[in-house]
């Protein structure tokens, strides 16, 4: 039982990119140009009755929805998992809310998309030509290239932002 795509971008989201126990960002950049995520999409009720906090009746779908899911660095999610009388379900799912409400105060919430690395389109014999196309909030990366070759093209766009679309902070 997988965190969704969309369920996984909701929860990276609303945490910031943080540890919700300990804050600290959970996102590196390497060496390579690329930016990795060194976090843990942890289950607050087990993914299965013998995991960790997983003797309740919740139905697979429930253990998989986004609502089960906090997201720790590698180090929390092991001392939450090894001490699990201290760290019940009710608590897991405080911290989280708490977490998310701190991201928002704080003003760090992450968009829901992210661009990032090289974008490399080949185009011919078209009337329009777009390399990158957005139209909701996304967090483009340092260092993202968009590279458009046309040939035989009316018009070409490297990037099109559509800024229409306000992201809402006070919903």
């Amino acid at each position: 039982m997988r965190l969704s795509e969309q369920g996984t971008k909701v929860l990276w989201g609303r945490s910031g990119g943080r540890c919700a126990k300990c804050k600290r960002p959970i996102i590196e950049d390497a060496d390579d140009g690329h930016a990795y995520p060194i976090g843990d999409q942890a289950h607050i009720i087990g993914r299965s009755r013998s995991g960790p906090r997983g003797e309740t009746d919740a139905t697979t779908a429930e253990r998989a929805d986004v609502k089960n899911f906090v997201l720790l660095c590698g180090s929390c999610h092991d001392l939450i998992d090894k001490a699990r009388d201290v760290w019940p379900v009710q608590r897991l799912v405080e911290l989280k809310a708490k977490h998310e409400a701190w991201v928002r105060e704080m003003g760090e919430e992450l968009s829901m998309s992210e661009l990032g690395g090289l974008v490399d389109v080949n185009a011919a014999n078209a009337s329009d030509v777009t390399g990158v196309d957005i139209a909701s909030p996304t967090r483009i990366k340092p260092g993202t290239r968009v590279t458009v070759r046309a040939h035989n093209v009316g018009r070409v766009t490297g990037v099109r932002i559509d800024a229409s679309k306000k992201e809402r902070r006070d919903a």
